[in-house]
């Protein structure tokens, strides 16, 4: 499978650490050889967009989108535990919350440190 990564992506990995960075090339090796990894804890996160969920880390997940023989990376987010947010994860970046993750048509390849997308 081939992996593109949405520009909405490539902008918030330019925000990521480098350990971040770091870890989602090992799950997008993971990703590329089976969607079922454990590690992976990949789900559909919205049926009606066709939006899946992955974990980076322990409090990163990346957004993607199943097309053909493509993985397309919407976007890779932190999440923060809330104790009295009725909502159960609130996004720490410039995005807003997870669930208005918006869909981008324009893509496109890239390398992110010696995994062929």
């Amino acid at each position: 499978m081939r992996i593109v990564f949405s520009d909405r992506a490539i902008d918030s990995l330019d925000d990521a650490p480098v350990a971040v960075r770091r870890a989602l090339r090992k799950q997008l090796g993971f990703l590329s050889a089976d969607l079922r990894h454990p590690s992976l804890r990949a789900k559909k996160y919205d049926e009606s967009r066709n939006i899946w969920q992955a974990r980076v880390s322990l409090h990163w997940r990346f957004y993607f989108r199943i097309e053909d023989d493509t993985y397309r990376i919407e976007d890779v987010i932190l999440i923060e535990r809330l104790a009295n947010n009725p909502l159960p994860y609130r996004v720490q970046n410039q995005l807003g919350y997870a669930v208005q993750v918006q869909l981008l048509e324009n893509v496109r390849p890239v390398c992110l440190d010696g995994i062929q997308t």
